[in-house]
């Protein structure tokens, strides 16, 4: 895979100056495996008609987690195939479609799936950065923008609701297209599949190897149903 050709793909936050890659980054209790884009996982091969593409936020990630654990991992063993792991710590809906749509312009994957993460999240088109209402409510507290950060909370939501379901058209006639969600809010909002944590990482917060089981299998059956 070339770089400079893949550049577009990269991680927001990417540094091409870290080293060699991939390599392994070690953490307490745990270590991941970072790519040249600054994905998690090894460097990637470009035979996206027989690769599946995942989007999600540190739940795809794996945060807390060894590689093996991680349920991106685990569906490519399942499916036999090449995954990549396309997973954004803190990554928002608004950011997801925006890397759909530049997905979509380039390249023909075998399917895509995508574990959305809470409709709260949003992404900064002019800083390249992903936030929160709910991070950002004591800087607006302190501001005296509680108030408007409450009112911007529904914008949000209803802005990101609306992409989901437009996400969902862009791979009409193109490939196999699969959502989950760990948010029970989206779950309750829309018809994706929540996924009911069973274990925790070793953050304590984030899905265990039991429940990125569970994840894996249910997109490893969605997947081989559109097939």
């Amino acid at each position: 895979m070339s770089l400079k050709e893949y550049k577009w793909m990269a991680s927001p936050g990417y540094i091409d100056e870290l080293g060699v890659y991939p390599r392994v980054i070690d953490k307490v209790g745990w270590s991941y495996t970072c790519n040249e884009l600054g994905y998690r996982g090894k460097t990637w091969r470009s035979d996206w008609r027989n690769t599946i593409l995942v989007l999600g936020c540190s739940q795809t990630f794996g945060l807390g987690l060894n590689d093996q654990d991680t349920w991106p991992y685990k569906l490519e063993q399942l499916q036999n195939k090449q995954v990549i792991n396309m997973g954004i710590n803190g990554n928002s809906p608004t950011h997801i479609f925006k890397q759909m749509v530049d997905i979509r312009k380039r390249i023909r994957p075998m399917a895509v799936v995508v574990c959305w993460p809470d409709t709260m999240r949003y992404y900064e088109w002019h800083t390249g950065e992903n936030h929160s209402p709910a991070w950002d409510r004591t800087k607006a507290k302190d501001s005296g923008l509680e108030e408007y950060m409450v009112r911007e909370t529904e914008y949000i939501e209803t802005q990101n609701l609306y992409l989901i379901d437009a996400a969902r058209y862009m791979w009409v006639n193109i490939c196999p297209y699969v959502e989950l969600t760990w948010s029970k809010t989206l779950n309750y909002a829309t018809d994706i599949e929540h996924i009911h944590q069973i274990d925790v990482s070793e953050d304590t917060e984030h899905w265990g190897s039991k429940t990125c089981d569970k994840a894996a299998e249910y997109v490893n059956e969605q997947i081989s149903n559109l097939i």
